[in-house]
């Protein structure tokens, strides 16, 4: 950060026997905002975020690779806006009811989900032991997020601003809920989420998402197989693959409403649309459902 300070070229050196003139008051003041703002600069440069550590079956609190949690909701419960939370390879499954992910422990109920909060930032493909980001391989560390085929979202990102979900497998999501009253849905910071959408990640009225180095497979829902994505704006999906997720009624990859998302470098192959209105629909290779 480059800080510029300008200053008069009238400057008058007095001798030690008169009296400086006050006109150096600016100067001086000028010059302690000079110190201060690259004090905070550095400061800037060199503060690190907060990181926790996940580790499948792991006991600790999360504050090392050594001490690592096997909790992973946990620690995303315990961070705050610009923290990241590291995950070793592995298979985690949600054990907390996405309309209560702080209390919600009821591993038997189907609306057991991944809930990312404001500004958090998840990052999988850990062998354990890294001390920088550019360390991990997500291919050889494969960090698997599964909904086991019982729960109706594996992760969701509602009503939140900048979370990173970047470096997993999601997989066997089952948004299959076809009722339409008010049990078919539940509440996530403050948004009505339904049961038959995204089964695979929700995201939903969030802004600056950011969706990286994914796969994306195996998931069904009523609308959205892979993705469901509604009222959201600025999200980023980049190196992402979205594979054999289906859907009976539209976006077998993905399903988008009222959004404005950029694609980079993502590959929606092989999803399947069972039925689409009254015109069923045989397997297709790539789509992408906006309305």
């Amino acid at each position: 950060m480059a800080v510029g300070l300008i200053m008069s070229r009238k400057f008058c050196i007095f001798s030690s026997s008169e009296r400086i003139s006050v006109s150096r008051r600016p100067v001086f003041f000028l010059l302690l905002i000079l110190v201060f703002t690259l004090a905070l600069c550095a400061a800037t440069v060199f503060a690190s975020a907060q990181v926790r550590y996940v580790v499948q079956g792991a006991t600790g609190n999360g504050t090392s690779w050594s001490n690592a949690s096997g909790d992973l909701q946990e620690m995303i419960n315990q961070s705050n806006p610009g923290e990241q939370v590291w995950v070793a390879k592995g298979t985690y499954v949600p054990e907390r009811r996405g309309d209560d992910p702080f209390g919600g422990y009821d591993p038997n109920s189907s609306r057991c989900t991944f809930v990312i909060h404001e500004g958090v930032e998840l990052y999988g493909g850990f062998a354990g032991g890294e001390g920088q980001l550019v360390q991990r391989n997500i291919v050889n560390n494969p960090t698997i997020l599964d909904g086991r085929n019982r729960y109706y979202h594996v992760a969701c990102i509602v009503g939140v601003n900048n979370a990173v979900l970047d470096g997993f497998t999601i997989r066997n999501g089952a948004a299959s809920n076809t009722g339409q009253l008010a049990g078919a849905y539940m509440l996530i910071n403050g948004n009505l989420i339904g049961d038959n959408v995204g089964g695979g990640i929700i995201v939903y009225s969030a802004t600056s998402t950011k969706l990286a180095n994914l796969i994306i497979e195996r998931n069904m829902a009523i609308h959205g197989g892979g993705i469901n994505m509604q009222y959201s704006s600025s999200c980023l999906l980049k190196n992402v693959i979205l594979r054999y997720n289906t859907t009976n009624n539209d976006g077998g990859g993905m399903s988008i409403a009222v959004s404005d998302p950029t694609f980079v470098n993502v590959l929606i192959n092989n999803n399947h649309v069972t039925s689409s209105g009254n015109n069923p629909v045989s397997p297709i290779p790539f789509e992408i459902e906006s309305f």
